[in-house]
Parts: C-alpha cells; sequence; structure tokens
C-alpha cells in the first residue's frame, strides 16, 4: 500500500515538475504584454485598422502612443465645427502646426483653460 502512494506521489510531482517547466518555456517564448517590434500588429488586428492605415508612433519602455489615419489625413475641422465628447473619456486632438486654434467647452459651454501651449 504504501508503495502504491508512493509512486502516486511521485508521478503527481512529476506532472507538476512537467507542468512548472512547461509554463516557464511558454513565458519565456512569449512575454506577457506586447513587445515593441508587435504593437502595431497588434493594434491592427485588435481594433480591426486597415492595412493602408498609416501610422505616426511613439514607444517608450513603459508608454506607446499610436495614431493611425486613412486617406483623410488632408481634411480637417472646419471653422465652427462642433464635435461632442464624452467627459468621462480620454481623447485626442491631432491639427496641422499653423492651422488656427481650437476652443474646448465644458459641459456648460465654458471654455476650457488651456492646460498646455500647442507645439
Amino acid at each position: 500500500m504504501k508503495s502504491r502512494r508512493r509512486q502516486r506521489a511521485k508521478a503527481v510531482l512529476l506532472l507538476l515538475a512537467v507542468l512548472i517547466a512547461l509554463i516557464c518555456i511558454w513565458l519565456i517564448t512569449n512575454p506577457p504584454g506586447v513587445t515593441r517590434s508587435r504593437i502595431e500588429a497588434d493594434a491592427r488586428s485588435g481594433q480591426h485598422i486597415p492595412a493602408d492605415y498609416q501610422i505616426v508612433q511613439d514607444v517608450s519602455d513603459s508608454t506607446a502612443a499610436l495614431l493611425f489615419y486613412g486617406d483623410t489625413a488632408d481634411s480637417h475641422m472646419d471653422n465652427g465645427q462642433t464635435i461632442m465628447i464624452d467627459s468621462r473619456k480620454p481623447f485626442a486632438v491631432v491639427i496641422p502646426r499653423d492651422s488656427g486654434q481650437i476652443t474646448l467647452y465644458d459641459s456648460n459651454d465654458q471654455p476650457v483653460e488651456q492646460i498646455a501651449e500647442l507645439m
């Protein structure tokens, strides 16, 4: 009886050791997260971004910013155009240099104080 228990214990320990080894090998070859070399491909596939969209990106050790744009990159907001945004979600505004100014308004139609100087 004792020998059977020992054999089972050894088999369970061996199985656990093999599983731990396989997990370690998988983590080494496929680290969690997205690598710098795969970030664009991952964003394109995950967000269904067409292959013909151009990209501008900046990647550091802790942060990545990617901006994809299509063939309408030449067009921009006309004077007086209003775009509603959800104040609970982040947003970005990209405008060409020397293209004028934009004004952000809060939910009470009051101008929002400028946070940073535009380049």
